[in-house]
């Protein structure tokens, strides 16, 4: 169903819906014949998901050609002396607009089972980075969940609207934008993919000027099941990942992190911070006992003589728990032949190593 423009006349090119302010017949044609080829591009999306080994390729390239077209759209708009605002409507009207929604999904255990992933941001959307700066704008632009994003920057340089930069998304993408008191404005994108039971995100961090966009940093992968928090000129996020050498199935005992960034000077600060480091520690054991190196793992043990009770086979956590300030924790893993008790703690290095072993009664708590 198109959404039309209340109170504006409306011009319907191709199955889209043109708001038109007071502007002279040429400028008005160049307008309509951007919405046109957007229109086409749209028709020529995959009716549904590819189900091929190219499926990427074969996304990508129709929604290359979608965001494209919406890209010369923006900048006709915007070359133009069209509003902002003007935009914005000429962006709600394309077919496929949503608006902002909460994600919709049901937690068990430590998986979340997606219905609908949700979106923090309108399906097609600009918007300036800084609200005191009228030469640069940010377009996010979002078409179905599996579909490919694209994140683009706009600058006018020299009395001329173009695009400057753009960010492609292997599906949906988000942005977020930090600011410095400096004056900086930075940009934060989360590349998410969407699994029936997780999201996992990409961040990657950029810094924005009317030059165009400029990566700052490594990209921060695997984030499963992130949350975002964000004001200003700080960014938190607290995400989780898998026991990778452990028989965790995604509905176990995870991996916890929290990442927080901020706009300082001329440049984007990042700090990545296990919340759980004595299950990186627990993990990484069982790597080594399942690999060639089991002469190694007895470095994770304060007396190395605990590691002849361990047993090469994958184990699974019953359950931990630790606390951070004071370096001490606890957990009680599972294996084929019993369980153990294992008591951590964090040495003057800031490593955190196994201090004790002993069999438990077996009466521990089934995993989930």
């Amino acid at each position: 169903m198109r959404r039309l423009i209340a109170a504006a006349q409306v011009l319907v090119v191709v199955g889209c819906t043109t708001p038109v302010e007071r502007q002279p017949p040429e400028s008005a044609t160049l307008i309509s014949d951007s919405v046109a080829d957007v229109g086409r591009a749209f028709e020529a999306l995959p009716a549904r998901m590819p189900r091929t080994s190219n499926k990427s390729d074969r996304l990508d390239s129709h929604y290359a050609m979608l965001w494209s077209t919406i890209d010369n759209l923006v900048v006709a708009a915007l070359s133009d002396g069209r509003s902002l605002e003007y935009v914005q409507a000429l962006l709600r009207s394309l077919p496929g607009y949503q608006e902002p929604r909460p994600r919709d999904g049901v937690q068990i255990g430590n998986a979340i089972f997606y219905q609908d992933p949700g979106a923090a941001t309108p399906s097609y959307w600009l918007f300036r980075p800084e609200p005191n700066d009228a030469q640069v704008l940010i377009g996010s632009y979002n078409h179905k969940w599996y579909s490919p994003g694209r994140v683009s920057v706009y600058s006018l340089r020299h009395g001329v609207w173009s695009r400057t930069g753009a960010i492609d998304g292997e599906q949906s993408i988000r942005p977020v934008v930090l600011r410095s008191q400096d004056g900086l404005v930075g940009l934060a994108t989360v590349d998410e993919f969407v699994g029936g039971d997780r999201i996992e995100g990409t961040l990657q961090f950029w810094l924005v000027s009317a030059g165009g966009l400029v990566r700052e940093g490594p990209p921060y992968s695997t984030l499963v099941d992130y949350q975002l928090s964000f004001s200003r000129d700080a960014l938190s996020v607290d995400y989780t990942r898998f026991l990778s050498c452990m028989c965790e199935a995604t509905l176990g005992t995870r991996l916890e992190y929290r990442l927080r960034a901020s706009a300082i000077g001329h440049h984007i600060e990042a700090e990545d911070t296990p919340r759980t480091p004595w299950l990186e520690t627990l993990n990484d054991l069982y790597c080594r006992l399942s690999g060639r190196t089991r002469g190694a793992a007895g470095e994770l043990f304060d007396n190395p003589a605990d590691l002849e009770l361990m047993n090469p086979d994958c184990g699974s956590v019953l359950r931990h728990s630790g606390d951070l300030e004071k370096g001490t924790a606890t957990a009680v893993v599972r294996d084929r032949t019993g369980d153990f008790h294992l008591d951590f703690q964090k040495d003057p290095a800031g490593t955190w190593k196994i201090s004790r072993v002993a069999r438990t009664n077996g009466n521990e708590t089934e995993p989930f």
